[in-house]
């Protein structure tokens, strides 16, 4: 193990690699993050030998293990990470879904409060992931991303509302043309002030606020405008970066 993969820390870990792993790589190498000197390296578990995962990236490196193998985790320097993203990375949806389970439960003995974003083919199999984070396997942030889902509510989407998939396709993709959509802990300046007055002060400044998350529970364009906001919210808006979000909500 090279002595970059020995010291690192703050990086984000991918297990597996393919051509979709490379896609995902890009975007995160996209002169957004460039530019906002978000380019955090980035780790690469994979089964296959390392003379097949060459790459032009910088700041990315490859780790050659078993997925859910445990020590081979350890090496990744889990206990260090920002995140864990966890593909799919074999076309058997069900074996797909069943390999991400295994390998979510090895990481998180590893780093209970590790930060986790897992895909899963099948819609039922994002039920059985979400039932492992109620029982409390994790005390770290484990998001699911079930594409049999987003893809059915974007096509119903799609046919009552044309032109909404490039909506959707402008919002996910990284470019310094786009919008994109963050998220920021609520400053202590805003606190006990109104939705209505944030949304009103980062709309002039070319930031859109478009909601707020409490306990869990997210709210987009609230009804009550006047809703105060509380210590523990997190605030969600469009701007072309998250520079631009902290200059205008503050940090």
């Amino acid at each position: 193990m090279s002595d970059s993969i020995q010291s690192i820390s703050g990086h984000i870990v991918i297990l597996g690699w393919s051509r979709r792993v490379e896609r995902i790589v890009r975007e995160l190498r996209n002169d957004v993050h460039r530019l906002a000197g978000e380019m955090r390296p980035i780790l690469i578990i994979t089964e296959q030998s390392l003379s097949q995962t060459k790459t032009d990236f910088e700041r990315v490196y490859f780790l050659h293990g078993r997925y859910n193998d445990m020590e081979v985790l350890r090496r990744a320097n889990l206990d260090t990470a920002h995140s864990l993203l966890i593909p799919t990375t074999i076309p058997e949806a069900d074996a797909a879904d069943g390999q991400s389970v295994f390998s979510l439960l090895a990481a998180l003995s590893v780093n209970p409060s590790l930060r986790v974003c897992v895909e899963v083919a099948r819609a039922e199999s994002s039920d059985t992931l979400s039932y492992i984070r109620r029982k409390g396997v994790t005390e770290g942030d484990v998001e699911i991303v079930s594409f049999e889902s987003f893809a059915e509510r974007i096509l119903a989407q799609t046919a009552v509302n044309r032109g909404v998939s490039r909506v959707y396709d402008h919002l996910l993709s990284f470019g310094t043309d786009s919008n994109e959509v963050y998220m920021l802990p609520l400053p202590a300046n805003w606190h006990g002030k109104t939705f209505r007055a944030l949304f009103q002060h980062c709309f002039e400044r070319e930031v859109i606020v478009i909601g707020f998350e409490r306990a869990g529970q997210l709210c987009l364009n609230p009804k009550n405008r006047d809703t105060l906001l509380a210590p523990d919210d997190a605030i969600w808006f469009i701007a072309y970066d998250k520079a631009a979000g902290i200059a205008c909500i503050g940090k």
